[in-house]
């Protein structure tokens, strides 16, 4: 598998020409501040007609909700079979996930913003999800790069970036190497009816691009899981998409705004789209936000730890953060890092501030990682049955 450089901005990679229309291909990390953040910079840049999110296509009616100013995220779409209301899906956004930002973007912007994947309609008729990647291909890229493991790479390329420099092409390419790595594993849609959920997905995800384009869209953007992206590149055959999504099942569904709290964002909470640290990506976001520099991002977030330790009686002061701060700074150097990410923090806190001591670590971890924030859903949003009665 080749390198991918992730500072590649050869536009012509993920901005596609289909009949009169120009699509913008903006692979994302679900809930990724850094991919938030790059987002609304190429939103601003490519100023879209149209912008299409990743999401179920029969739950745009509830997507004007999130410009509510009773609406504080946290949040999540709950999407159910009133005949068995166990059989449900959640649909969660945090201030800092690119799908959140996309649609603020075309609320200020006064742009359509809505989702263009398959119906839940469709989803929850049949009875088992889609595909997901394989996570083992990720792995071994990161370990090709030379990292522990995928989060670690992933957070360093993107999620921890300090400059506004296009990385869409490069994810597009490296979604492309990936992908062609997954194909060579045949599919039996017989033993694996996942696999054609997933193929299913993306065609209509194609079949929603065509008919932005017919609409005269001249400028679509398409906000999705990087993963999808080498998948909508060609729209020739649109035949070949009707017959995929021909004779889908469908089924009966109600939807309903509820408030979510980070640790059911988190990966541990079985979510598919789940990340471990809920709590620093909202830091990450917020400093991308101030355009904080790498050491200001430290000390910002050192001194959250520093005021929580304070509050259960564990001393600290300014010059543990100062030399937590510089610690940090050298393991980053040690392993060739640009600046210190949450493992070179963790690592200098616990040396440090704990003095090896791992308990207050744990309470950093829950309290701060994670986080414990709750959203908030305004009182006349539709409810669940529960609230209803």
């Amino acid at each position: 598998m080749s390198r991918i450089d992730i500072n590649s901005s050869q536009k012509s990679d993920f901005y596609i020409d289909y009949q009169q229309s120009q699509i913008g291909l903006f692979g994302i990390r679900h809930h990724g501040p850094g991919s938030a953040t790059g987002l609304l910079n190429a939103l601003e840049s490519f100023q879209p007609d149209i912008i299409l999110i990743e999401g179920p296509a029969d739950a745009n009616e509830m997507l004007h909700w999130l410009s509510h100013p009773g609406l504080h995220p946290p949040v999540a779409l709950l999407i159910y079979r009133p005949d068995a209301p166990n059989k449900s899906a959640t649909f969660p956004f945090a201030h800092f996930s690119p799908e959140f930002q996309a649609l603020q973007f075309g609320f200020k912007h006064n742009i359509p913003a809505q989702f263009f994947d398959l119906p839940q309609t469709n989803m929850m008729a049949f009875g088992h999800p889609p595909q997901m990647p394989d996570g083992k291909l990720f792995q071994t890229l990161a370990k090709a790069a030379g990292h522990r493991g995928y989060e670690q790479w992933w957070n360093l390329v993107i999620e921890q970036r300090q400059d506004s420099t296009d990385m869409f092409a490069a994810i597009l390419e490296l979604m492309q190497s990936l992908r062609l790595e997954a194909a060579k594993q045949p599919v039996n849609y017989d033993d694996n009816p996942s696999a054609r959920v997933a193929e299913q997905r993306e065609a209509f995800m194609r079949q929603s691009i065509r008919t932005a384009v017919s609409t005269n869209k001249k400028r679509i953007a398409v906000v999705c899981g990087a993963w999808h992206t080498p998948a909508l590149i060609h729209f020739e055959n649109g035949t070949a998409d009707q017959q995929i999504l021909a004779n889908m099942p469908t089924t009966e569904i109600d939807l309903a705004w509820i408030p979510w709290t980070y640790s059911r964002l988190g990966t541990f909470s079985g979510y598919g789209a789940g990340i471990p640290s809920p709590g620093w990506y909202q830091h990450l976001w917020e400093m991308n936000q101030q355009h904080a520099t790498p050491t200001e991002s430290s000390v910002h977030w050192l001194t959250k730890v520093s005021n929580l330790l304070r509050a259960e009686d564990i001393d600290t002061s300014s010059a543990h953060i100062i030399e937590t701060v510089r610690l940090a700074d050298a393991l980053a150097a040690m392993r060739d890092l640009p600046f210190p990410g949450l493992p070179e923090l963790n690592e200098a806190i616990l040396t440090v501030i704990c003095s090896g001591n791992d308990a207050p670590m744990r309470l950093i971890h829950s309290k701060l990682t994670v986080g414990e924030r709750m959203g908030i859903v305004p009182p006349d949003t539709p409810m669940v049955p529960l609230h209803r009665a």
